[in-house]
């Protein structure tokens, strides 16, 4: 785990999986989510929230559609960012994603986040899509459309 102190990290995972188990929501799921646990950091898509250290996430779950994990800080809704998931300290992928939504969990001093995966908008531009066509059906958020060159 990213984090210096484990166990409680570990406890509040365990604990939130125990209510998971027992949540009639999952049945509903059109996907499965899968018990993860590991490493992982998220980078800022938006170069405007520029931050010189990655923010250290620790894993709940993943599907195809996104992914569930704790941290030590609060992200707001909609924001977009890069994880990076980690095997020994190494990047082993990454994949763009947005919080769907961030509540306190344990004590407070930790959130749980659930995060949607997307599309990185430099591979759309490289199939020859113009990314601003898939957004006019979309609702209008706090963020925009990033230009490629400013996705990092």
């Amino acid at each position: 785990m990213p984090f210096a102190d484990k166990q409680p990290i570990l406890d509040e995972l365990t604990r939130l999986e125990n209510l998971h188990k027992a949540n009639p929501v999952d049945r509903r799921r059109q996907f499965t989510r899968v018990a993860v646990r590991g490493d992982a950091e998220l980078h800022p898509i938006d170069r405007m929230r520029f931050k010189r250290r990655p923010i250290e996430i620790a894993l709940r779950g993943i599907g195809q559609t996104g992914v569930d994990f704790l941290s030590k800080q609060p992200l707001d809704p909609n924001s977009t960012w890069r994880c990076c998931f980690l095997r020994q300290g190494h990047v082993i992928g990454e994949q763009a994603m947005i919080v769907r939504r961030c509540n306190p969990v344990g004590n407070g001093n930790l959130f749980l986040v659930g995060s949607q995966f997307i599309i990185d908008t430099g591979l759309i531009l490289i199939l020859g899509i113009d990314p601003a066509l898939l957004a006019q059906g979309d609702k209008p958020g706090p963020d925009s459309f990033l230009p490629p060159g400013e996705v990092a």
